[in-house]
């Protein structure tokens, strides 16, 4: 009987502990997915808005971290990423921090280029008072009174700054069109974003980041019209680095209004449920399209854009249950070539041949090699047009580079290559765009040295690289100089300095197409004659010029100076 109401009192001591077990637990309807990673590689370029080369800027991806070149260049090796998809963060001085979409494929290589927007900050308030922000009637922010706290949580006290993001449409050009985001129920889907918004708020006393602890109103004057009534405003977490579902959009003809906490990075569009398409895209049955660009038009709209692995593979987000096409892009994302795709066979495997592209297809192949004919085994060839839109490629360890993309119309092409172990890069090679363009890049000891520089109106500039071609003739006294110069291997301006022959008054000098400093200035006339000394060093042929006085014009203000030092030294070609 003891036993029995011993035995009795353990099973509700036990029942009681189980039920408060049981009450402790947070039960989560529907927690994030997990994680899963791929070992894969990536390249890339960061540059700003202007298509200029950022130096050193800081890109990682969790917590692996590197430094861009002078190229703006930067890679990873076997690094991990998400499965589907994941986000490289990009940050420089005076810029604004960059969260760069990115899709890799087991133990492939992608490339991607990224935009960096220049941070300017327009006004600034006191914390203590209500705040109307305006922006160039685009942005209408209303900041109420103590909203802003530091990044430990204690609410900030002072005056602030406003700088607000996406203040040009080339900002966006390079940004994915569709991301993986959470909805309002937590679940994943495809974002096809239509426009980007946000604000990055800091102190004016320290430069501290500043945050809200109070939501804000943000207005945004757009053309609204052909927005879909269902959009909603998504903003990306820095800490999880993924995107969530924020709030309601409020529509009004050319405008359209959310409420939130976190302004700094603000996506308008629609979410759909989506599955992958994978495939291999090629060019003419034979080789891989290397980091072309591709993407899915639904009704007329790119809802994901990305680009192809150097394999030639390509995984695309496609929208469930609806008609849509595969379309390749050229560089400058005009539609090139459109295939059909069908989303109700599963899974979608959709392999893609290019045998008549609508734009041009550049074919690049060739070797980079020393110049004692040893192959160069790290480093990549940078292939740009005349509106900066430059991509890269790798140069495999036996020194060979192979892969074709779409070019922007028939654009001359700039090619260089650089060496990765000795950080040195080759001279500009300029091949027109057509097919079949095999090229051989060398790059060698620099044993010599050369510059070009000028000295005027307290502006002292110089350029590191400096080469020259003399063209005369025997039996003529006229003789043409042709110089370029300058930097990071890219010879970019030119200058034509030529002595003619007048029967009457004798020998004179004259200068043609002498812009500078990127069409900056122009030197207009010579004043004294040009002091030239050939000589020899290190077994190169050199040549030495100084412009003793030279009238230089601005060609904004059309002012006029003169220079205080005109100097070439440069090898003769």
């Amino acid at each position: 009987m003891n036993k029995n109401i011993l035995l009795m009192g353990l099973l509700i001591l036990l029942g009681i502990s189980c039920r408060k077990t049981y009450e402790d637990i947070s039960i989560i309807n529907n927690p994030d997915p997990p994680k899963v990673e791929i070992e894969t590689n990536i390249i890339g370029l960061v540059q700003d808005q202007y298509g200029q080369a950022v130096l050193n800027a800081k890109v990682s991806i969790g917590n692996t971290i590197t430094l861009t070149d002078k190229n703006g260049y930067f890679r990873f090796q076997k690094v991990y990423i998400s499965k589907d998809q994941d986000f490289l963060k990009i940050e420089s001085p005076n810029y604004f921090v960059s969260y760069q979409s990115i899709e890799g494929l087991p133990g492939d290589l992608s490339f991607t280029r990224c935009i960096l927007e220049e941070r300017i900050f327009t006004n600034k308030f006191s914390s203590d008072a209500d705040a109307i922000y305006t922006y160039n009637h685009l942005y209408e922010v209303y900041i109420p009174a103590d909203a802003l706290m530091k990044s430990d949580g204690s609410l900030f006290h002072g005056t602030y700054k406003v700088a607000p993001k996406y203040k040009d449409s080339s900002i966006t050009r390079e940004l994915q069109s569709g991301v993986i985001t959470l909805d309002e129920k937590n679940s994943k889907k495809l974002l096809h974003i239509q426009h980007h918004l946000g604000i990055e708020v800091r102190s004016i006393e320290t430069g501290e980041p500043l945050y809200f602890s109070k939501s804000i109103q943000v207005k945004y004057n757009i053309n609204t019209s052909h927005l879909s009534p269902l959009v909603q405003s998504y903003s990306f977490n820095t800490k999880e680095s993924k995107w969530k579902y924020n709030g309601q959009v409020t529509l009004e003809p050319n405008q359209l209004s959310i409420i939130t906490n976190n302004p700094e990075q603000i996506a308008i569009g629609v979410c759909y449920s989506y599955t992958t398409c994978e495939g291999m895209a090629m060019f003419n049955k034979n080789n891989g399209m290397s980091f072309s660009r591709i993407a899915n038009m639904l009704n007329g709209q790119s809802i994901h854009n990305t680009r192809i692995q150097y394999s030639g593979k390509f995984k695309l987000f496609v929208v469930q249950d609806k008609y849509q096409e595969l379309i390749f892009q050229d560089e400058c994302k005009g539609v090139n070539s459109v295939f059909s795709v069908n989303v109700n066979q599963l899974p979608i495997v959709k392999d893609l041949i290019v045998d008549n592209p609508l734009n041009f297809a550049i074919e690049l192949s060739g070797k980079a090699i020393y110049c004692d004919g040893s192959p160069i085994t790290e480093g990549y060839i940078l292939a740009r047009n005349k509106t900066n839109q430059s991509i890269v490629f790798p140069i495999t360890s036996q020194g060979n580079f192979n892969t074709i993309f779409f070019s922007c119309n028939k654009l001359d092409m700039l090619y260089t290559a650089t060496d990765l172990v000795n950080d040195r890069t080759s001279e500009i090679v300029t091949t027109s765009s057509v097919n079949n363009s095999n090229s051989t890049f060398r790059i060698c000891e620099n044993k010599v040295s050369s510059i070009a520089r000028f000295s005027f109106n307290h502006i002292d500039t110089s350029y590191s690289i400096c080469r020259v071609r003399k063209i005369s003739n025997p039996n003529s006294p006229n003789v043409i100089f042709i110089f370029e110069y300058g930097s990071n291997g890219m010879f970019t301006e030119k200058l034509i300095l030529e002595r003619l022959n007048n029967p009457t008054t004798g020998n004179y000098w004259r200068l043609t197409s002498s812009s500078f400093i990127s069409a900056t200035y122009q030197l207009k006339e010579i004043i004294d004659d040009p002091e030239i000394f050939f000589f020899e060093l290190g077994g190169v042929q050199m040549l030495e010029c100084n412009l003793p006085k030279v009238i230089i014009e601005d060609q904004s203000s059309m002012k006029k100076y003169t220079t205080d030092l005109v100097f070439f030294r440069a090898i003769i070609q």
